[in-house]
């Protein structure tokens, strides 16, 4: 998998000066997000990031306790990682799509790290840092806008049809 990230760097930092490499969108090329959680990534980017070109991989071994990162390389480019065996990973995606969100939105500022136009301390604790509780907004907001079927450009048709057979998959809670 690192090898795949770093392919994609190099991919990336070998176009820099010229066109985009990748159009905009949500990216999953180790194929390692379940169609629903890539559909909901894709949605989301639309809506609230449309210029943000956003590669994803949900099986990365991050150190404990840290269920996802978010990395800024380019302009209007991340990477978004999930650990592997995530419990929460659609969560954990919504979390880390409020990052992307608050960067295209000029909130966050990477390279220098600031928040609002104010250097980060990475200090404080998690529950302080207000880029953190920023993104933890947009989860609980997304999520929102998920469960009682707001979010635009997401498809719920699947959600229906697995419904009417009264199937409850895990993954779409």
């Amino acid at each position: 998998m690192r090898s795949l990230l770093l392919g994609i760097f190099l991919l990336v930092i070998s176009c820099v000066g010229q066109e985009r490499p990748f159009e905009a969108g949500v990216y999953d090329n180790e194929k390692t997000l379940l169609k629903h959680e890539l559909d909901l990534a894709k949605a989301i980017a639309k809506e609230y990031a449309p210029g943000a070109t956003i590669f994803i991989i949900a099986d990365q071994p991050l150190s404990y306790g840290i269920g996802g990162l978010t990395n800024k390389p380019f302009e209007n480019t991340y990477f978004v990682q999930i650990t592997r065996n995530n419990p929460s990973r659609v969560s954990t995606l919504f979390h880390e799509l409020g990052h992307v969100i608050d960067s295209e939105d000029g909130r966050l500022e990477w390279a220098p790290f600031k928040w609002e136009g104010h250097a980060i301390d990475f200090s404080a604790p998690w529950i302080e840092r207000p880029w953190e509780l920023s993104a933890e907004e947009w989860k609980d907001c997304l999520k929102y806008e998920y469960d009682n079927r707001q979010l635009k450009h997401y498809d719920y048709a699947l959600e229906d049809w697995l419904k009417s057979f009264k199937l409850n998959l895990i993954y779409f809670k």
